[in-house]
């Protein structure tokens, strides 16, 4: 993995963290969905992953 690939996933991540804490699950979605975009998925796999990361009641099922 090269350093800029692995420095915008690395902020993308913290900003997941922060976006959890903060209840802000559309946005967490939207970041989500860009860091798969990142790994390569396809731009509706990549939505689609985003959008249950994103999902309030799979953060509570998963225990965070």
């Amino acid at each position: 993995m090269n350093h800029t690939l692995a420095s915008t996933l690395g902020e993308l991540q913290t900003k997941i963290y922060w976006l959890h804490d903060a209840e802000k699950f559309a946005e967490l979605a939207e970041a989500a969905t860009k860091i798969y975009i990142q790994l390569g998925y396809d731009q509706q796999k990549a939505e689609n992953v985003g959008r249950l990361i994103g999902n309030e009641e799979s953060f509570i099922k998963l225990g965070f």
